[in-house]
């Protein structure tokens, strides 16, 4: 399980940013030779409702 509490997204329509839910799977994935936190699911922006594709930022 991930702490997600360092972790943020920022919404692709409105450009909010917003905590990610400790409920929503998640992994650790190599990226470009990095280690990138992956959800398993797409959270939908709490401001303006819209589903989500991009990847988590650390706060």
């Amino acid at each position: 399980m991930v702490d997600m509490s360092n972790w943020s997204m920022q919404c692709e329509n409105c450009g909010r940013y917003y905590d990610i839910s400790e409920e929503i799977p998640s992994k650790f994935d190599k990226i470009d030779g990095r280690e990138q936190l992956v959800l398993e699911a797409s959270p939908k922006c709490p401001f303006c409702h819209e589903i989500n594709l991009s990847l988590p930022r650390w706060k």
